[in-house]
């Protein structure tokens, strides 16, 4: 397993390229956060990442329009996942945790067409959202739009609220401060009766949900995939990367580019100044003079390995790469 320590990331720059990103959902900014390294074993599963990321990033210009609109509903999504843990099991959720689970359904249902129309042109793999209807008809059997227990929910709390508008009618009009303390009395006593039977109904809510909290917390996980898919792809769009040839050995890099000491030296009016490098099984000696770039070059070798097990595009021209079950990097000169 690749274990990268903070220093580390700052050091080859890879913390740069994680602060660069976007993520617009909690999900996705949770996949950047918690950035996970695919081992040799897990080759598959890269290789599907690699294709999502790419066809994104070629796409990137003829669905602009369709990324920021997805973007958008990304950024309106709560992280609701422990309200739905809670309805599963069999925990009665609150009027705000039903509020908020439901507007989550509203954006999937959303994102949903968006999605259809990024995959008609990108053709991803795994990429797929369950119908959130269902789901929604729970929360909203009237189709409001909007999130309030209804006076139908049952027939004892359409009793129950008739009663207390009865009361505050009375009170409105009563005369004497005898006959007002009375009806506030009876009005207490009907809101009492009316949250009891509004958490009955809560419960039987968080209940008919539980069955479909699996399919709604993988939509979370796809959610995030997605957000940081797309952000994968504008990075790649950005900086030029490209899916490189996985090997059993060989590393052979041809003109890449380390992305913060790009940017640091546009800034001065300057330009990095790609670098090419082949390494094979074994060892590999790098002689040079003082200053000449030994340092930044293998730096920037460990950025693209880490990257391509990332699920990133790799920042070069060409790429031929194997992949690693460890990384390990000693940049410190111990001398005096």
């Amino acid at each position: 397993m690749i274990e990268i320590r903070f220093e580390e990331r700052v050091k080859i720059g890879l913390q740069y390229v994680l602060e660069s990103l976007h993520g617009c959902s909690p999900f996705g900014q949770e996949k950047i956060r918690r950035l996970r390294f695919y081992t040799p074993e897990e080759r598959a599963e890269l290789e599907t990442e690699l294709y999502n990321v790419e066809r994104a990033a070629a796409a990137a210009e003829e669905l602009k329009d369709q990324y920021t609109k997805l973007m958008t509903g990304l950024c309106q999504m709560k992280d609701i996942r422990t309200s739905l843990r809670r309805c599963a099991a069999g925990e009665t959720p609150d009027h705000v945790e039903l509020f908020e689970i439901k507007g989550y359904l509203q954006r999937l249902d959303g994102l949903r067409p968006l999605l259809a129309e990024i995959d008609a042109v990108t053709h991803f793999k795994g990429i797929d959202l369950h119908d959130p209807k269902p789901a929604l008809a729970i929360l909203d059997p009237a189709g409001t739009g909007g999130f309030y227990i209804p006076d139908s929910a049952t027939a004892k709390l359409k009793e129950i609220r008739q009663a207390k508008k009865d009361v505050e009618e009375r009170l409105f009009k009563a005369a004497t401060d005898a006959e007002k303390d009375d009806l506030r009395l009876r009005r207490t006593r009907l809101c009492a009766e009316e949250d009891a039977e509004e958490m009955h109904v809560r419960r039987t809510m968080g209940a008919a949900l539980a069955p479909m909290v699996d399919d709604l917390l993988a939509d979370a996980e796809t959610s995030g995939r997605l957000d940081f898919i797309i952000q994968k792809a504008l990075f790649a769009v950005r900086y030029g990367g490209i899916r490189p040839e996985l090997t059993d050995g060989e590393l052979e890099l041809t003109d890449m580019i380390n992305p913060e000491i790009c940017d640091l030296l546009d800034q001065q009016g300057r330009r990095f100044v790609p670098v090419s490098i082949r390494l094979e099984q074994g060892a590999t000696v790098i002689t040079g003079a003082n200053m000449g770039g030994k340092s930044v070059a293998m730096k920037t070798v460990a950025l693209n390995a880490l990257l391509l097990q990332a699920g990133f595009l790799v920042c070069a021209r060409e790429a031929r790469m194997p992949l690693f079950h460890s990384v390990k990097m000693l940049f410190d000169d111990l001398q005096s």
